[in-house]
């Protein structure tokens, strides 16, 4: 019987996404067991299938999240990348702007990412940490001390303009507090992603000329706009749940 349990197993890994849709009606219809469905969805979590399990992880504990879990790739803190103008684009409006989002996403418990040089990578940094938050700053050179002081942890990439597909790629969702060319690279690259983006209206550059649009004809991922720091703090939370 294991044999044939985990050449099952290894069927509907391969079979992915009809597989998912099988079990979680033969879980609606108590129709497997419990314990070899909580297993698979803790060994497709491992091989990358978080959305897939999480599926079945909410239909085992009656469509609510198992808080008893103990995989750390369904319960780890989301991480918010916050893009935007850089120290010699920000006027201080926009820090004072970035800052306070920075202070938000630390507030809701969440991972802040920067790119982790000044302005509003700054800005950000300085208010999720004064506001006990855990900052990190992926920067674009080699050496760890080009990272503004404010990051808790830093990531010295030295992949220069590449570094900006390295911390969208990091994020779970993204937030534009004004921003130029440099911005518009990563939140491109969140797009492609389909990651969520939310713009701070008012903030200038970026942000306010993708508030509320597509970034092209594709239509994959609409860029929602927020008109204050902690209302787009709050979206960008509520677009992972």
């Amino acid at each position: 019987m294991e044999i044939q349990w985990h050449a099952a197993l290894n069927n509907l890994i391969l079979a992915m996404p009809t597989s998912i849709n099988v079990l979680l009606e033969a879980i609606r219809t108590s129709e497997v067991r419990r314990d070899r469905a909580s297993a698979f969805a803790n060994i497709i979590s491992i091989n990358g299938f978080h959305d897939e399990a999480e599926r079945l992880f909410r239909a085992l504990s009656g469509n609510q999240p198992d808080k008893t879990r103990t995989d750390a790739s369904l319960r780890r803190r989301k991480q918010i990348l916050v893009i935007g103008s850089g120290k010699d684009q920000c006027s201080d409006s926009t820090y004072q702007s970035a800052y306070k989002v920075g202070s938000e996403i630390a507030k809701r418990n969440g991972i802040l990412l920067t790119g982790g040089l000044g302005g509003v990578m700054e800005a950000a940094s300085k208010g999720a940490r004064e506001a006990g938050g855990l900052v990190v700053g992926i920067i674009p050179q080699d050496n760890k001390a080009e990272a503004n002081s404010y990051c808790d942890v830093v990531i010295a990439t030295g992949f220069g303009s590449a570094r900006d597909f390295v911390t969208a790629y990091s994020a779970d969702a993204v937030i534009i507090v004004g921003g130029g060319a440099g911005t518009l690279i990563e939140a491109a690259a969140a797009y492609q992603k389909r990651i969520p983006i939310i713009a701070l209206r008012g903030s200038g550059g970026v942000a306010d000329r993708l508030a509320d649009n597509y970034l092209d004809d594709r239509a994959i991922e609409r860029i929602i706009g927020e008109s204050n720091p902690e209302t787009t703090v709050n979206t960008a939370f509520k677009a992972l749940t």
